[in-house]
């Protein structure tokens, strides 16, 4: 699916996993209603997800990527990644379709995240340290490591 012209929001989110999960899901896309956790991973809860996202991807507009310099744009990633995965708006896909979502979120400041470059383990313990402490320095680290030129648009 193209998203390059699409606003970077909820709704956009919603299309990706509509189109990723369509096959799989009767309920691709849509808001989730139940409560989710993983182990000592609460989620948002379903009444404050679209508010929640709404002002994250609000600051994520007002801050502007593409006006931040390469040494600082991995700590961004970090948090924004870390404070939407909170929000884990569908029962399932959050991870994929969030990866997605930051692919194209990248490819618009001219790179790109090579995934094979993050461990699942590193990067779900990363997301947990985040989630607990608001130490977002392991993600940063990884951003760090995976961000590569885009030599393709």
């Amino acid at each position: 699916m193209a998203i390059k012209d699409e606003p970077l929001n909820l709704s956009t989110w919603q299309k990706l996993h509509r189109s990723f999960f369509q096959d799989v899901y009767s309920w691709s896309g849509e808001i989730r209603s139940v409560h989710l956790a993983k182990g000592d991973t609460v989620f948002a809860i379903p009444d404050h997800i679209e508010t929640q996202a709404r002002e994250l991807f609000d600051k994520l507009q007002a801050e502007n990527l593409s006006d931040i310099s390469l040494e600082i744009l991995p700590a961004r990633l970090a948090y924004y990644f870390a404070e939407l995965n909170v929000l884990h708006p569908f029962r399932e896909g959050n991870g994929r379709t969030q990866k997605l979502l930051f692919d194209e979120i990248t490819r618009r400041v001219g790179l790109e995240i090579d995934w094979t470059l993050i461990g699942t383990e590193e990067f779900l313990d990363a997301l947990v340290l985040a989630y607990h402490s608001q130490d977002y320095s392991k993600l940063e680290e990884l951003f760090s490591r995976a961000l590569v030129a885009n030599v393709v648009d």
